[in-house]
């Protein structure tokens, strides 16, 4: 008992308590003097302490403090208050009054005091870094047995760290700043802790940033001369922090690279100014910049490349042409070697313009017309840097300018159309330019003789004429005597030309919007090889041609002569078709439609012996090169750069989703306009996105490739706990031809409730016409802690301006007002719709709703003017009524609209039409005229016109009738269509009305049609000889024009009338293609996509359905309705050989179909985890109104279960 009883013969123990526990250690093993730190002692059996009466730390001659258990591993004390200079004392644990356990031989008070930092390194960084700091000074004060740094006071997140053996450095790693304090940047204090727990101030701070690298001024400099650069970016640190500097990294020799390292001068929170490394050797690089000297700023496109070249390896040759007119604009070819392309610029005098790069050894440079502002020579330079300084190759070349040549007359002024002709060409300036006489060339109206003319002398030369077409008032002669630059002079120097020639192709570009392919012929009509409407380009264009714009598509591509001289390739995802390919027509399958060539021919005059190859008037030899840089730049303006216009990224994303954890995000670039396959590119706002550094390497796998949607996992939004609450994405589009679309900007925030995630499935702004019904469907996304509550939609129409036309929702929508899909009548939405629509999703008895709204725009359908009955020959003893009253005719989509018409009538005799005269008659300011019996003079023709006026819409349309008189004839017409085009897969009816009153015996009837391909006796089930002509479907060609005439004959004459008819062309160039885990199993989730598509009347308009069938053939099982929406999810797979289809419809009941192909095998097992995740699927799917998920869901899983009895 130590003394402490005293003894006595007889000692009562009224309780008795026995404990065993074992003691492993304390820390820390410090604490700084006049800092109360807590010590943590570590063992077991320490739950059965808590019975003693007193727990205690002694620190001997310091003083005893209270220790307290937290756990049976675990007990806590803080230390004994110290004096004021350091001091050393035994640590022990006391336990009542009897036992004390050492703890520590050793327990130290420490003097701050002496703690001295002199430096730290980095000194600042970004705020999500966890790059380590490192401090010099002394911080022997003590053993440092849990080093410890503190970022501001405020800031609840220590980092730990250690001590060098000799005290003189302390490292601590940095830890990564929540993003909350994305915002709270600049400086903070530091505050070191040699125990982890006594805090005192460094006198150091850390300076946080939230920078992001966005570009760099130039991007290509010459290897020999270093050239300052500047880095472009938001949120810099300013002014900067030492040691920063950007790396160049060779990105030709990864894993064994050259890193050149170059200071940064920081010049403003946006600005970083460097040097290039200048190596001397030619080389590209890969930039990042190191803001803090450690890591590597986020940059907003990655990487970011810098080229360096060698100059001197440029040289330049010659040009071509060697000069210009004054004041005249000049396509300049630069000839040399080793051209690159950084960035061309070419400058002739003091004029700057682009250049582009055909190869090599040759750039194409266009010149402004102020380049060559006077007679004499300027100087012509090469830039492959962008014009920058360093950039410019040392070699000039002279261009001459010269006074334009001017031309007075013609000997001959007329030839044939073949061409062949002798000209002589009289005026001056044919010798002033001093150019080599073989750069001269004549071109007669758009075609250029393919050779030299003879120079005479200064006023007179000889020209050989080529091919042309007859045309009234002839084609101008002009002479270039660079060969480029042609002038001509007044109507003297005119040519006309008679007869047929050769058909010529004159043009093979994109259009801007690159959805085809133009191929262009000369303006003589021809008979379009027999093709009317979309029909196989094998017909017409060679085999090369046919299979680089077929590519790797399952069929041939289309063609469609759009006029006499225009013909649309069309082209899909998969094609080949690229800038510099050769286009090239198939031999003898095109001659002039009036060729009147001989009889024993039949119908093909391209391979008939009687017809010697000088009299053929058959095409031959044609083919033409799409320009290599600028494809759909038009080739009759060579003085103007006609641009492809850029893809457009067009991405949908909710704006909330919900709070709770598990949460998806989808971006959906479906909607993305391009032609070809496109190719996404998604990234992450670094200074703008939460968790960051987990959300970009999941966008980095599905950037690059042609996947339009994009769903982020949870476990790529969330970190640590933090689910972040804000994302910033930017999504980029490139299209078959580069083209790289301009970056858009999409944010998406997380609520602070468990709402349902909702989207709409359709474009932002729904376009749609009066005569046009549109599904617009809601999804919804439950996450786990929103419950397993259905969900509740109501679609309202938000308030518009002031005088917006009201939009009334029960009439326009019905009952789908309140259900998941809303069916949008166009009908029931009033003239000059320009509204929004909120769709609004509720948990069911939850107070947590979700809201997104759609644009709706009611299309203005262009007033149409038309007579009925078109063109006919009529009898002049019989009144003639002419209708543009019809119902089709007018504003279609505005019934009421007040129209005002003004009509016209010139008339000439049938054999001399070319002069015609006014008739001389009253018109009426009706949409009716009625001409009477007995005015009309027989032998002639009239030409009978209306102007509609809509004057409240600013609106105009005309039309004009041709009339062809006979002393007598039945009157005929034709009952006008009530669509302006029409559906080639439905019937077609044509209902004819004869008035023979007058005549004595029954008219003889009979239907013709302007193709001569049609065979309407086949065509039509009806035949062609009574008033009704009904074409079976699949009779007309998709995108065909057609007249038909209805022709009724009588003893006394004939009459007739004629309608015109354009058949709709369905959607094109689309593709279907799916997506998942390989190989496919059962019950695995499928996603099919459906891309690509194009229409005559915009992809905006289209709507899309999908359906899978069995690969050998059987029904198709649809997936649901037609919707805006471009892709399918099918919830676990079944097991077999399968045929995804994806369709798409156009507001012409017109319908196309892609197709892919998938074999989906068995699951190794049907456990009971996979099959619980598809009933829950299929509750969700039942909460959220999906019904045509829950029917799949549904069949999938008793398809599964059956298959494995």
């Amino acid at each position: 008992s130590d003394g402490l009883h005293p003894l006595s013969p007889f000692q009562h123990i009224q309780t008795s308590y026995v404990s065993v526990i074992d003691v492993e250690g304390a820390s820390p093993h410090n604490t700084a003097v006049g800092c109360t730190s807590t010590l943590t002692i570590t063992g077991s059996g320490f739950a059965s302490l808590s019975a003693a009466e007193t727990l205690g730390c002694d620190f001997e001659v310091v003083g005893v403090t209270t220790a307290r258990v937290l756990n049976d591993r675990t007990l806590a004390c803080e230390t004994a208050a110290g004096g004021v200079a350091s001091t050393t004392t035994r640590l022990s644990l006391r336990v009542g009054s009897f036992l004390g356990l050492l703890l520590l031989p050793a327990f130290r008070y420490y003097d701050s005091s002496l703690t001295v930092v002199s430096s730290s390194s980095p000194d600042g960084g970004n705020y999500r870094s966890t790059s380590q700091i490192t401090f010099q000074g002394f911080f022997g004060a003590a053993d440092a047995s849990d080093v410890r740094c503190r970022f501001g006071a405020d800031l609840d997140s220590d980092a730990p760290g250690n001590v060098s053996a000799d005290g003189t450095v302390a490292i601590c790693a940095k830890p990564r700043f929540p993003d909350a304090r994305r915002a709270q940047l600049g400086a903070y204090a530091i505050l070191l802790a040699l125990n982890g727990q006594c805090f005192v101030p460094t006198g150091r701070s850390f300076v946080a940033h939230n920078a992001i690298v966005t570009g760099i001024s130039q991007w290509v400099a010459p290897a020999s001369q270093s050239v300052p650069l500047v880095i472009g970016g938001r949120g810099f640190p300013y002014p900067g922090l030492s040691g920063a500097m950007c790396a160049f990294r060779s990105a030709s020799s990864i894993g064994s690279a050259t890193t050149m390292l170059r200071p940064i001068t920081t010049l403003s929170p946006t600005a970083l100014s460097i040097q290039s490394p200048a190596t001397g050797l030619a080389r590209q690089w890969e930039v990042s910049c190191l803001l803090d000297g450690v890591e590597p700023a986020p940059a907003a496109a990655s990487p970011m490349l810098f080229t360096e070249y060698e100059l001197s390896n440029v040289s330049l040759l010659s040009l071509e042409p060697a000069g210009g007119p004054v004041d005249t604009p000049l396509v300049l070819v630069i000839t040399g070697s080793n051209f690159v392309d950084f960035g061309l610029k070419c400058r002739v005098g003091t004029e700057t313009a682009d250049a582009e790069l055909l190869d090599s050894t040759r750039v194409r440079c266009r010149v402004p017309a102020a380049a060559t502002p006077a007679v004499g020579t300027v100087v012509v330079q090469l830039s492959v840097g962008g014009g920058a300084p360093g950039s410019w190759v040392a070699d000039a070349l002279p261009l001459t300018v010269y006074a334009q040549a001017v031309v007075d007359s013609l000997t001959p002024s007329q030839g044939p159309g073949r061409g062949g002709t002798v000209v002589l060409v009289q005026g001056s300036g044919f010798a002033a330019s001093g150019l080599p006489a073989k750069e001269m060339r004549c071109r007669f109206g758009t075609t250029v003789q393919p050779t030299p003319p003879v120079l005479i002398d200064d006023g007179s030369l000889q020209c050989v004429s080529p091919w042309g077409p007859a045309i009234p008032g002839g084609v101008p002669v002009t002479v270039a005597l660079n060969g480029q630059s042609f002038a001509g002079g007044d109507a003297a120097s005119r040519f006309d030309y008679y007869g047929l020639h050769r058909p010529r192709l004159l043009d093979v570009r994109f259009p801007p919007l690159p959805t085809l392919l133009i191929v262009q012929l000369d303006g003589q009509p021809t008979t379009r090889a027999g093709m009317n409407g979309v029909q196989p380009c094998s017909i017409l264009l060679d085999e090369p041609t046919v299979a680089q714009l077929r590519g790797g598509s399952a069929s041939e591509p289309g063609c469609l002569w759009t006029d006499g001289d225009t013909i649309q390739v069309q082209i899909d995802i998969y094609t080949a078709a690229a800038a510099g390919m050769t286009v090239g027509l198939r031999d003898g399958v095109l001659w002039p439609s009036q060729w009147d060539y001989p009889a024993e021919c039949g119908s093909d005059p391209c391979g008939c012996a009687a017809i010697a190859d000088a009299d053929s008037y058959c095409n031959v030899g044609q083919s033409l090169d799409v320009d290599p840089v600028s494809p759909c730049d038009v080739r009759a303006t060579p003085e103007t750069v006609e641009q492809c216009e850029r893809p457009v990224a067009v991405v949908q994303a909710p704006a909330l989703i919900s709070s709770c954890a598990g949460t998806q995000l989808t971006l959906d670039a479906s909607r993305s306009t391009g032609v070809g396959a496109l190719f996404f590119s998604y990234r992450a706002a670094p200074d703008e996105t939460d968790n960051w550094e987990l959300v970009q390497p999941a966008l980095d796998a599905a950037s690059g490739q042609g996947r339009s949607r994009v769903t982020l996992r949870a476990e790529d939004l969330e970190r640590d706990g933090s689910p972040g609450t804000v994302f910033s994405f930017e999504v980029r589009v490139t299209d078959f031809l580069g083209s790289v679309s301009e970056p858009v900007a999409v944010a998406v925030a997380r609520s602070a409730e468990p709402i349902p995630t909702l989207m709409i499935e359709a474009p932002a702004t729904v376009r749609m016409r009066k005569s046009q019904s549109r599904r617009l469907l809601a999804t919804v996304l439950l996450s786990g802690c929103s419950g397993e509550g259905s969900i509740e939609y109501e679609w309202s129409v938000l308030p518009g301006g002031s005088g917006a036309p009201i939009i009334d929702l029960a009439s326009a929508a019905g009952e789908t007002r309140f259900q998941r899909a809303l069916m949008l009548r166009g009908a029931a939405l009033p003239t000059g719709t320009v509204g929004t629509l909120r769709c609004t999703a509720c948990v069911v008895g939850t107070p947590h709703c979700a809201s997104v709204d759609v644009a709706v725009v009611l299309v203005n359908e262009p007033l149409q003017s038309a007579i009925a009955g078109g063109d006919r020959r009529v009898g002049a003893d019989r009144p003639l009524e002419l209708d543009a009253c019809h119902p089709a005719f007018g504003g279609p989509d505005e019934p009421t609209v007040v129209l005002s018409y003004a009509w016209s009538c010139f008339h000439a005799p049938i054999d001399a039409p070319d002069a015609p005269l006014p008739c001389g008659l009253p018109a009426p300011a009706t949409c009716g005229w009625q001409v009477a019996a007995g005015i009309l003079i027989p032998s002639h023709v009239y030409w009978f016109g209306v102007t509609v006026v809509a004057a409240a819409q600013n609106e105009t349309a005309s039309s004009r009738v041709a009339v062809t008189v006979s002393p007598s004839a039945p009157a005929v017409s034709i009952r006008p269509l009530l669509a302006t085009k029409h559906n080639p897969s439905e019937e077609l009816l044509l209902i004819g009305l004869v008035n023979a009153s007058m005549d004595l015996s029954n008219p003889s009837l009979a239907w013709s049609v302007s193709s001569p391909e049609t065979d309407l006796a086949a065509a039509s089930s009806t035949g062609a000889g009574s008033l009704m002509l009904a074409l079976r479907p699949g009779a007309l060609q998709p995108g065909g024009e057609y007249i038909f005439t209805l022709t009724a004959s009588t003893l006394a004459g004939a009459g007739s009338s004629s309608i015109f008819v354009r058949m709709n062309r369905a959607p094109y160039g689309g593709a279907c293609r799916a997506e998942y885990a390989s190989p496919a199993l059962e019950l695995a989730p499928v996603r099919i996509f459906s891309s690509g598509w194009q229409d005559d009347d915009g992809a905006d308009g289209l709507v899309f359905s999908f359906a899978l069938a069995p690969a050998g053939g059987g029904q198709a099982i649809p997936f649901g309705g037609r919707s805006y929406l471009q892709q399918q999810e099918w919830t676990g797979a079944k097991r077999g050989a399968w045929t995804l289809l994806c369709y798409a419809h156009d507001a012409y009941g017109g319908t196309s179909v892609a197709s892919t192909a998938m074999i989906v095998e068995p699951a190794p097992s049907l456990d009971v985890e996979i099959l619980g995740s598809l009933i829950g699927q299929a509750v969700l799917a039942k909460g959220v109104l999906d019904i045509d998920r829950l029917a799949t869901l549904a069949d999938t899983v008793a398809s599964a279960l059956n298959a494995n009895e």
